[in-house]
């Protein structure tokens, strides 16, 4: 999740990120927006890229891959990558959109309103008058012989 408080930070890490790229991408940066970086970057947070790792291991804030794809999109991006990104961000907010629809709290409490009707007529017939208690005696063994032996007979008429 983005938290405006990590946005120091993460002006750092781009800050780093960006020093270790060619001038000649650097100089596609605004002026006026690099000053914004190094203005508001947290001089004491400490990050090191690695040059050993590929980037996409790189462990870097979520702020800061946002802040990467601003500039990405609106300095770096061909028009037909521009248009691909876009597409696919607007794709993300139709889904998020629709998975929030699967949440509607109105429907939410309308189950609660049924759990209640059924729990009511539980309830019902929890009630003293419809339940009753039965004995169940087990047989002793003779008795079952003498009961399986009676099948026998009856079976055989």
């Amino acid at each position: 999740m983005i938290k405006v408080e990590n946005y120091p930070n993460a002006f750092k890490e781009v800050y780093v990120i960006l020093n270790h790229m060619s001038e000649e991408e650097v100089n596609l940066i605004p002026q006026n927006f690099m000053d914004m970086i190094k203005n508001n970057m947290d001089d004491e947070y400490e990050f090191e890229l690695y040059d050993d790792m590929p980037f996409e291991d790189q462990v870097i804030l979520q702020e800061t891959k946002a802040i990467l794809a601003y500039i990405f999109m609106n300095f770096w991006g061909t028009e037909e990558q521009k248009t691909k990104i876009k597409a696919k961000f607007e794709q993300d907010l139709i889904e998020a959109e629709e998975a929030k629809g699967k949440y509607n709290p109105d429907e939410l409490f309308a189950n609660k309103k049924k759990m209640t009707k059924i729990e009511e007529n539980v309830d019902s017939l929890n009630t003293e008058e419809n339940v009753q208690l039965v004995k169940y005696e087990k047989k002793n063994i003779f008795e079952r012989i003498i009961d399986s032996i009676k099948k026998i007979f009856k079976n055989k008429k």
